[in-house]
């Protein structure tokens, strides 16, 4: 499920979506580690991402990120946060 899916489900049943303003940033410095393979930023990132204690569907979508980067699928991570950060913008 896309997290502007999750998100819409969210709205639909009156609950209130909140954005850590810190996430947009770390997102695009996580793109651009990831275009780089800068491992030490992108353990940074992950970990200032940690230090949000997310819930619910955008840390599930997060989740799935670290998983790539633990797989080293930079690509893939990359195209993730990306749609990520579009769907943030669009909300």
């Amino acid at each position: 499920m896309k997290l502007k899916e999750a998100f819409s489900k969210i709205v639909l049943n009156g609950g209130q979506i909140v954005i850590p303003p810190e996430i947009p940033p770390i997102f695009e410095r996580m793109i651009d580690a990831f275009s780089e393979i800068d491992i030490v930023a992108i353990d940074e990132e992950v970990e200032n991402l940690d230090a949000l204690n997310l819930s619910g569907a955008l840390k599930e979508e997060i989740e799935q990120i670290k998983d790539m980067v633990m797989m080293m699928n930079y690509d893939g991570a990359t195209e993730h946060t990306k749609g990520l950060l579009n769907d943030i913008s669009h909300l």
